[in-house]
């Protein structure tokens, strides 16, 4: 169900309202990892990909490493939630929005909030939306803390946790972190694409969901062209969910082997 009165959202004007054919609706979710540094770049790449539209919800602390002037879409925290709500029969804006998405991002996902969803703790906007998030739809989620913290027992258990929700993990890659370890702990960023022989390095996870049949990937994974950010895996998968809710139906899981990843 389109929500019909979200509050206006937290940046500039850049999404147009009228939209004449029905898109493919993105939630992305970012918390206070130095990961979201990347949430500008990763919104501008979003926005390339026809037949996507786009919301982010963000917690307070992710707001110290973006501009809000650099979000060209609409964007939510805890201030939203409560100037949508005045009292009784007022729409509630974290369950608008899991109405409103049809796939939700948590990218990047950093031990704070890695520790609430897995025990179920609701005490922000973006935490709430995953609460009430409709199972029968995909969530995806990008682990990205410093090593020290994604190495500790708990961690393992509490992605587990969120697996078992049946939540999909894009899983963390070796990398130089901003303390200087060269170690886990980066979300995801490079990846094999076997069917191709061709490795990439590219932008950030979710890019590659380019809602293309398979036909058509061919001819965007050229080298130095916007094919090339593109993830065969996430491919199919975006093109198979959308393919199944034109067709009126909802896919309840992902199954990232199944589509190459």
């Amino acid at each position: 169900m389109e929500p019909t009165s979200l509050p206006e959202p937290c940046s500039p004007a850049g999404n147009s309202s009228s939209v004449a054919q029905e898109k493919f609706r993105v939630l992305v979710g970012v918390t206070g990892s130095v990961a979201a540094l990347k949430l500008p770049l990763l919104v501008a790449e979003l926005l390339k990909i026809p037949g996507l539209e786009v919301k982010v919800v963000t917690t307070e602390r992710a707001k110290h490493f973006y501009s809000v002037q650099e979000i060209p879409v609409a964007l939510y925290g805890d201030e939203e939630e409560w100037q949508l709500w005045k009292g009784r029969s007022d729409p509630v804006l974290h369950i608008e929005l899991r109405r409103w998405a049809d796939l939700m991002v948590v990218a990047p996902l950093d031990a704070n909030t890695l520790a609430k969803v897995a025990n179920g703790i609701c005490d922000n906007l973006l935490t709430c939306v995953i609460r009430a998030w409709d199972l029968s739809k995909p969530l995806l989620f990008c682990p990205a803390m410093n090593t020290a913290m994604w190495e500790h027992p708990i961690t393992a258990r509490q992605v587990e946790q969120l697996k078992a929700f049946g939540y999909t993990e894009i899983p963390c890659v070796v990398k130089k972190l901003v303390c200087g370890d060269e170690v886990k702990g980066r979300f995801r960023q490079k990846v094999q694409l076997k069917e191709l022989e061709y490795q990439t390095e590219f932008l950030d996870w979710i890019v590659s969901m380019l809602p293309l049949p398979s036909s058509s990937l061919a001819g965007f994974l050229e080298p130095g062209t916007l094919g090339a950010w593109v993830v065969y895996g996430f491919g199919e998968m975006i093109h198979e969910l959308q393919r199944d809710k034109d067709e009126g139906g909802k896919k309840s899981h992902v199954n990232l082997k199944e589509c190459g990843w």
